[in-house]
């Protein structure tokens, strides 16, 4: 190689040494820093997002001013963004780009944030029973009074002052059972009113009640009513376990499931969402007895009692009067012997009364008849009868 050339090569290698030792390679820090401000007014703890050539690089937080180290390739964007309330990203009026190598920039950031108008974020139900059901409401962008409720039924309302954003629940009661409700929330403020949308949803059913029971004996036929309502009417085997199930119905409420069984029958209070078991043993007889039947037998019971009374009474009449048949013959006699005793009395008493003309008082009767036939008079005082002979 000619001394010429090799001096060229040795200048061209020394050149790029010192090229290299005076630029450094892409990226290249650049520090900005500055003031920071949210509608006019300095944020606390703000958090700002840094994008460098439209991707996100960097972050901080800061309050009224800043300063940040951010690094890119020359000449490349540099952006400022903050959070909005809807979510989204605001940026900053201002903007820069990377500068040289090591560069210090002042960069003022200034942020304009609308606030967007309340809102009702969603509603949904949390809970729900037979009667009642609570309803969550969600709303966004409240920093002021104002007045959430939720309308259900046609006409019925839940209401609450709110005055931060957030979720709220409201409870709907008074609700039937299994039945369909559709409500919807409102949120008033300033003179606005925001509509959330229609939900729907059903109330629970209200439980019935089960009976359980084994039949013992010779089985036949179970049977079981309430309230006038038959709800089981089938064959049983001997040993054979049985469950019934009684549907809820208001009326019910207090009643009694009355089980029958071949002779036997089982009173249970119907109450609601309950497992109540009985067991029958065919030669015993429940005593309990429902107020309806209670007052059949107390009827059949003073029926007896005076159908009694009667037969009493009648039985001592005819004895008295001689009309009962085995004892007409009996009584006949007593009575003979009696008027016998009274018969002098009776005539003396006969013999005043033609004397004076006076007609007796009290019970007596007197008939007077012409001939010479005897006739027999039956004259009564109280119980007592006497059988006058007249001749």
């Amino acid at each position: 190689m000619k001394p010429k050339g090799f001096f060229l090569l040795c200048l061209l290698l020394s050149f790029s040494l010192s090229a290299s030792a005076i630029s450094p390679p892409e990226p290249w820090p650049n520090q900005f820093n500055g003031t920071l401000s949210v509608n006019g007014e300095a944020p606390i703890n703000r958090a700002v997002e840094v994008f460098v050539g439209g991707d996100q690089k960097e972050s901080f937080t800061a309050d009224g001013t800043y300063e940040v180290t951010v690094t890119g390739d020359e000449n490349e964007s540099v952006q400022f963004f903050i959070e909005n309330k809807t979510g989204g990203l605001t940026p900053s009026t201002s903007s820069s780009e990377i500068g040289e190598f090591g560069a210090k920039k002042t960069l003022d950031l200034m942020f304009n944030l609308e606030e967007p108008d309340p809102l009702i974020a969603e509603s949904k139900v949390v809970n729900v029973g037979t009667s009642y059901a609570v309803i969550q409401v969600s709303v966004n962008y409240i920093d002021e009074d104002a007045e959430l409720m939720v309308e259900f039924a046609d006409d019925f309302e839940v209401s609450e002052t709110v005055s931060e954003e957030g979720s709220f629940e409201f409870n709907l009661t008074g609700l039937n059972p299994d039945t369909e409700y559709t409500f919807r929330p409102f949120l008033d403020y300033d003179v606005d009113t925001v509509n959330g949308s229609k939900e729907d949803f059903d109330t629970l059913e209200m439980p019935g009640m089960e009976v359980e029971g084994v039949s013992y004996g010779e089985g036949g036929y179970i049977l079981a009513e309430i309230d006038d309502a038959q709800i089981e009417n089938r064959s049983i085997s001997e040993g054979e376990e049985f469950k019934i199930d009684v549907p809820y119905q208001p009326e019910y409420e207090g009643e009694d499931v009355v089980v029958k069984l071949k002779d036997s029958r089982k009173f249970v209070e119907f109450e609601s969402g309950s497992l109540k078991r009985v067991s029958f043993n065919l030669t015993s007889q429940d005593s309990r007895t429902s107020e309806t039947d209670q007052d059949v037998e107390n009827s059949e019971n003073e029926s007896s009692q005076s159908n009694e009374d009667v037969e009493s009474s009648g039985s001592r009449t005819d004895t008295d009067t001689g009309n009962s048949s085995p004892g007409r013959e009996q009584t006949t006699n007593t009575t003979e012997s009696e008027s016998t005793g009274v018969e002098s009395q009776s005539a003396s008493e006969n013999e005043s009364i033609q004397e004076t003309g006076q007609t007796p008082t009290g019970n007596f009767f007197q008939q007077t008849v012409t001939g010479t036939t005897p006739i027999l008079v039956l004259v009564s005082t109280g119980l007592l009868v006497y059988i006058l002979k007249i001749a």
